[in-house]
């Protein structure tokens, strides 16, 4: 589908029929191959109340208010979104998460220092890449307020309990 270079202007809501429908949700459907908590939904040009979910969910990823209605804000998100995604190449397979960082055998949290610690911030910074919501921290193997937030977000995303207590060493993400 061709996406043009400014977003469209007009207001689209549950109900609604036209070809800006279409490509809402096949730019839902591009993201959600990102965003794991963006469902993907039928392309077609109905705004039916899966689409109005996944257009709640992105609201909530991008940080706006999450009514399913997609006006010139959620429009202009969308595109961010689509075209950062789009320059970027696709994400690594497995090239930060495997077997040379197994699980280190106690919980990684707030006040914990070490390589460990350090291990999980550059997996962090890895991952910021490519999911814009988790903040660059430094790699400086402690675990503070900074790196507890980076955690909560990759919490977050991934639906995952937020407690900001994860390890996330040894997941496979890809």
């Amino acid at each position: 589908m061709e996406i043009s270079a400014t977003p469209p202007s007009n207001v689209i809501l549950e109900g609604s029929h036209c070809s800006e429908v279409a490509l809402l949700k096949h730019m839902l459907n591009y993201i959600s191959g990102f965003y794991i908590s963006v469902p993907s939904v039928d392309e077609n040009e109905e705004f039916d109340n899966l689409t109005k979910a996944s257009v709640m969910a992105f609201q909530k990823i991008a940080g706006t208010t999450a009514d399913g209605i997609v006006g010139p804000l959620t429009w202009r998100l969308l595109y961010t979104v689509y075209k950062d995604i789009k320059q970027n190449e696709a994400p690594p397979q497995n090239t930060c998460l495997d077997e040379k960082y197994p699980y280190p055998g106690y919980l990684l949290k707030t006040g914990a220092s070490g390589a460990d610690v350090k291990t999980l911030q550059k997996m962090l910074c890895q991952l910021a890449k490519y999911y814009p919501q988790i903040p660059v921290l430094a790699e400086d193997g402690q675990f503070g307020s900074n790196t507890y937030v980076a955690v909560v977000t990759f919490q977050n995303i991934f639906g995952l309990t937020e407690d900001g207590d994860e390890v996330i060493l040894g997941l496979n993400l890809y």
